[in-house]
């Protein structure tokens, strides 16, 4: 009985954890609001304006007073708030991707917004003129009707990962509610332990993912990102990084299930403590 007791607890705890996962990475990338606190949290805009600026002026040829003005105007336009704008139509709809499964993929950048910005920052006309000449009127981040496009690969092979999370989450509460009902009715006669082993449970799961949320914390802001330029959206690095950054959210939900175990445990011992004594008291 005590093995089973804790396989059961095992299980229970493993599986309370992967679900917390599944959920905390669903609940992310089915809003794109959530979606953009994470990849702001993760210095995806800061990397990706860099990488915009970067791809902007190896566009921009020639050598001269001019060249260097618009040079200079693209790397005080094109900011991370900007970028963050910018990007905030192609979250929707890699969102809505995601989630629904229809239809095909394409982002792309609206560049009007960015040339009026750039614009902006340069006194001279002559390099208004060649800015507005120069910068394209849109960039493709993904194009779905390249099938040799990495972008496109790596797109699809996380869409195949979050849909197999989103299959998993069914399985995953069975486990967690099926090893609870089985801890509470193999203990049912054991006083406050149909309650406890549970508890204890909850609180090793907490232990875990509190571990590895501030493990992981502090391993996220080891991680740089350096994207090249605007096709390099979803570096294998990248999307680590923002793995990471979720799972180091997760610490507050830890810290709240584990105080609700302490919690249980400390009420299921007081509801039950006429009964525990009798329990001791037949043993001896």
């Amino acid at each position: 009985m005590g093995f089973i007791n804790k396989l059961l607890q095992i299980v229970l705890a493993l599986g309370m954890l992967l679900l917390i996962y599944a959920m905390v990475i669903t609940g992310t990338f089915s809003s794109s609001q959530k979606l953009t606190e994470v990849l702001n949290q993760s210095g995806f805009y800061d990397s990706l304006a860099k990488g915009l600026s970067n791809q902007l002026k190896s566009q921009v040829i020639g050598t001269g007073t001019t060249p260097d003005v618009i040079k200079a105007g693209i790397g005080q336009g094109v900011t991370t708030d900007l970028v963050r704008g910018l990007m905030q139509p192609s979250q929707i709809a890699v969102v809505d991707w995601l989630n629904k499964g229809t239809g095909t993929l394409d982002v792309r950048f609206d560049m009007e917004t960015v040339k009026d910005r750039v614009s902006s920052k340069v006194p001279d006309p002559k390099a208004k003129f060649e800015i507005a000449k120069l910068l394209p009127d849109t960039i493709v981040i993904l194009d779905a009707g390249k099938k040799d496009s990495s972008v496109l690969a790596g797109i699809e092979r996380f869409k195949q990962a979050y849909d197999f999370i989103k299959f998993a989450i069914p399985f995953l509460w069975g486990a967690v509610l099926g090893s609870a009902l089985l801890l509470f009715v193999l203990n049912l006669r054991g006083g406050s332990k149909k309650l406890t082993r549970i508890f204890y449970a909850v609180i090793f799961c907490s232990a875990i993912g509190a571990g590895l949320a501030l493990i992981f914390k502090y391993v996220a802001g080891g991680i740089n990102l350096s994207i090249s330029d605007s096709q390099s959206l979803l570096d294998v690095t990248l999307v680590t990084k923002i793995i990471i950054t979720l799972i180091s959210q997760t610490l507050p939900i830890f810290i709240f299930s584990g105080i609700a175990g302490l919690v249980g445990i400390l009420v299921a011992k007081l509801v039950f403590r006429s009964k525990d004594k009798k329990i001791k008291s037949k043993k001896k």
